[in-house]
């Protein structure tokens, strides 16, 4: 329901360091955790991403804000 009818998600574009390139303007208070949470998943996987690979995260000290926040990071442009 939340991800539904209130819209409680983001999408937003990184580069290959984690740095925003690009994002929705529909929900930006997600925007300051999606960076920490892209970083996490770059360093602990540091040489073994490759495109088509996903990675969910939902830990609150490596960039969510609570426990019930997902974090889905789609390596599909990864070089």
């Amino acid at each position: 329901m939340n991800i539904k009818e209130r819209l409680d998600f983001s999408c937003a574009l990184f580069d290959a360091e984690g740095n925003l390139i690009a994002n929705a303007p529909h929900m930006p208070v997600h925007l300051g955790s999606m960076a920490k949470s892209i970083k996490t998943v770059i360093r602990l996987n540091a040489g073994t991403m490759k495109p088509g690979k996903v990675y969910v995260l939902n830990a609150p000290y490596n960039g969510g804000t609570h426990l019930p926040d997902v974090t889905v990071h789609n390596a599909r442009f990864w070089r």
